[in-house]
């Protein structure tokens, strides 16, 4: 009996060392069809993401960036797809989907660009506007009011003029 555990101790001990040999080299044999479809969609999700700020600050300055919205929105949902394409394992399907979102969002970053650079004028443009304006407006109010005193300083030195001074008597 005892000879039967000895034997069956080794087998046991075999059975664990060959499971840890086995699971060791079963590592390496996964194989994923990847294809490079998560770093298509990193890569992707990176241009979506600077195109996104650049559209932000574009937005800072007062731009219209309406179109770009529209356009990120598009490239997110294709985005989405591409993500849910890849888990479910359509790498191929994944990929191309990755490159519709970088060429429907590559543009977007350099016409934000444009637009903040157009809106950073047209808020320069409309400042000088404002500044020319208002001194233009402060200059003819100030010599409005310089004429206006002078005529009725003139009227009220003409009425004191006519007035004929009259004797009272102090009691």
């Amino acid at each position: 009996m005892a000879s039967l555990i000895k034997i069956i101790t080794i087998l046991f001990l075999f059975l664990i060392f060959f499971n840890i040999i086995a699971s060791a080299f079963r590592l390496p044999f996964y194989v994923y069809g990847d294809d490079g479809a998560s770093s298509k969609i990193a890569e992707a999700d990176n241009v979506v993401k600077q195109a996104f700020v650049a559209t932000l600050e574009a937005e800072k300055t007062g731009a219209n960036v309406s179109t770009l919205v529209a356009k990120l929105n598009e490239a997110e949902q294709l985005l989405t797809e591409a993500n849910f394409a890849s888990k479910v394992g359509n790498y191929s399907g994944a990929i191309q989907l990755a490159e519709q979102c970088l060429s429907s969002v590559n543009d977007v970053a350099e016409e934000a660009a444009s637009l903040k650079s157009a809106a950073e004028k047209s808020h320069e443009e409309k400042l000088i506007a404002t500044v020319v304006v208002t001194c233009s407006g402060l200059s003819l109010l100030f010599i409005l009011s310089m004429l206006g005193w002078r005529f009725l300083k003139g009227r009220r030195l003409r009425r004191m003029l006519k007035m004929k001074p009259e004797l009272v008597k102090i009691r």
